[in-house]
């Protein structure tokens, strides 16, 4: 469903010409100053609500400002002091209905800004001993995309591959590494997300021959050797 445009209003209750015994000048002005309240919030939330893309509180607002227009066309001359605190206490009930509904919406913003996905750049080690000549990115649940490499490109061992990213959102759901080798080999990597720093993030891909499998370390091999010698055994 689109977002309904909200708009601002102004301050101000209509006000016919006074009377005696009518309500005195110090009622009214309290009147007014409280609607002029209402409007000030009743703006302030129609601002948070432009900086959200959520629809959810739409119906909810419409009828709160229609309920605040309504509340201007009172002649609060023709008014008791009674009748008066009557409406002067449906504003402050509306005051507190829009106070709550900011903190919603300014809930919401957040939630929007924290769902929007996050760059991470990636960068690639290759200490596997193999030549990969497809790689795919892929988020937790995509189907496979393009190849990063390219016909004449590939990732031979020693060699590091830089300039990829990944995105981060809000649920921190992993991506994976898609890689294959000359021979047709393939290997998934899952990437954990969630600590992965947004200033990037370096691993380096080494083979383990006992599982077969690639691993993703944060260390270089010489430091972390997976396939240990019989010396060091």
């Amino acid at each position: 469903m689109k977002k309904i445009g909200l708009f601002f209003l102004t301050i101000g209750m209509s006000l016919g010409i006074m009377a005696c015994g009518g309500p005195s000048e110090e009622k009214i002005e309290q009147a007014q100053a409280k609607f002029n309240e209402l409007v000030e919030t009743h703006n302030k939330t129609v601002e948070v609500h432009n900086e959200i893309d959520d629809n959810y509180l739409d119906q909810d607002l419409q009828a709160m400002a229609e309920q605040v227009t309504a509340l201007r066309d009172y002649n609060l001359v023709e008014m008791t002091e009674e009748e008066i605190d009557v409406i002067i206490e449906e504003m402050g009930s509306a005051i507190e209905k829009y106070e709550e509904t900011i903190v919603l919406l300014t809930e919401k913003k957040q939630e929007e800004a924290d769902a929007v996905l996050k760059e991470i750049p990636l960068t690639l080690h290759n200490q596997t001993g193999k030549v990969f000549k497809e790689l795919y990115l892929l988020p937790e649940g995509e189907k496979q995309k393009e190849n990063v490499l390219s016909e004449t490109l590939s990732i031979n061992e020693g060699e590091t591959l830089a300039g990829l990213y990944i995105y981060k959102d809000i649920e921190a759901k992993p991506w994976k590494i898609v890689l294959a080798d000359e021979q047709g080999e393939t290997w998934e990597i899952e990437i954990a997300m969630v600590d992965l720093d947004e200033k990037g993030v370096t691993f380096f891909m080494q083979y383990d021959s006992e599982s077969e499998t690639i691993i993703l370390n944060n260390s270089d091999f010489s430091e972390n050797s997976i396939d240990k010698s019989e010396e060091e055994l």
